[in-house]
């Protein structure tokens, strides 16, 4: 123990310069005091560092994130895994108008390039596991306004989803109509709402990882009067930055939001907007329509790292603390403690030089 007391001096981290030198032949007198302090401190930021590495641990430090709001030329997005699903709230609930057989109501899914339809349209029926819904199940969308063709960059693409009137004359294998009058009969009565349902993502940021959620939507669906639907997908990207010297970016890129907005319009409309942009003639009914396209107002947000956030707290603190100590308390207290422990040393010093040079003399 009373190795410790007289070695403990040596970790004094505040020590005074002195011009004379003292009986160990240091350039600075260090204190017992002072050594008691110094280990105080570093176990202080120990104790601090180790308590908010537990508030990391358990997620309860909550990251500094800046957001801005941009606008974007170009963005492409993946559709997959049912990402957008359409159902019908039918009060009835009797017959299921999207089944493949005895098919009353059809619903196309038409791929536009730029303001041209090249492809036919894709039916998307429904199943006996989930009757009355339909889904999107892939398809990229491509937000381009600037398009030239001169880089690997996808042109202008947009889905627009028609509720078309069933027709045999454009069946695909294996799908039929159901008989006229089946047909007519449904469509003079009330059958509720369609609600639309986008599967969406948010980041968490205390973990950095991707949570899915859902938003909905919803309309009356009434066959007697058809709505044109615009839903603009928003995509937001996320920095963030997990460095601890130096930055290290990770980008993310996914849909955080969309926006609905729907108009009523003629029956024939949707089928003479499609002719015009297919170069086909087509004659149906619509009962409704979405097109879904990537919205060019996106948001930014930047996450700077929970550990970057823990390493400059800890680098605060003990600064501050030492800070405070060497300008105020220790210098002081070891100035006075090498005045009244060398001053005798240091009178017996002068006063030998003294006496040599009067010697020589």
């Amino acid at each position: 123990m009373n190795k410790i007391l007289n070695t403990i001096d040596k970790f004094d981290i505040f020590g005074v310069p002195i011009n004379l030198l003292t009986k160990a032949k240091a350039s600075l007198y260090q204190s017992k005091l002072g050594g008691i302090v110094t280990l105080i401190i570093g176990s202080i930021s120990l104790t601090y560092f180790l308590h908010v590495m537990i508030l990391w641990i358990d997620h309860q430090i909550p990251p500094i994130v800046s957001v801005k709001q941009q606008s974007i030329s170009y963005a492409e997005f993946q559709l997959s895994n049912s990402i957008i699903e359409l159902e019908l709230q039918d009060f009835l609930g009797d017959i299921d108008p999207f089944r493949k057989e005895n098919n009353i109501i059809t619903p196309n899914l038409y791929r536009i390039l730029n303001t041209t339809i090249v492809d036919k349209p894709i039916p998307l029926f429904s199943n006996k596991d989930k009757p009355f819904k339909i889904s999107i199940n892939n398809g990229t969308i491509v937000l381009n306004h600037d398009y030239t063709g001169n880089d690997d960059r996808q042109e202008m693409t947009q889905l627009l989803l028609v509720l078309e009137s069933c027709s045999n004359l454009t069946a695909v294998p294996g799908s039929y109509c159901a008989d006229e009058n089946v047909i007519q009969q449904y469509l003079s009565k009330l059958h509720g709402f369609l609600f639309l349902t986008i599967k969406l993502n948010q980041l968490k940021q205390s973990t950095g990882q991707l949570e899915e959620i859902e938003k909905q939507y919803y309309t009356a669906f009434d066959t007697s009067r058809p709505l044109y639907s615009q839903v603009m997908l928003k995509q937001q990207e996320s920095i963030i930055d997990d460095g601890i010297l130096f930055n290290s970016y990770e980008n993310y890129y996914f849909l955080n939001n969309y926006e609905l907005i729907h108009q009523q319009v003629e029956y024939l409309f949707t089928s003479q907007v499609v002719s015009l942009m297919s170069k086909h003639n087509y004659q149906f009914r619509s009962f409704g329509c979405y097109l879904f396209r990537i919205d060019n107002i996106s948001v930014q947000e930047i996450i700077t790292s929970i550990i970057k956030i823990v390493k400059n707290q800890i680098d605060q603190l003990l600064s501050l603390l030492i800070l405070q100590i060497q300008k105020m308390i220790m210098p002081y207290w070891n100035f006075q403690r090498c005045y009244k422990n060398n001053l005798e040393v240091d009178i017996q010093l002068y006063l030998n030089i003294v006496q040599q040079n009067n010697f020589q003399s």
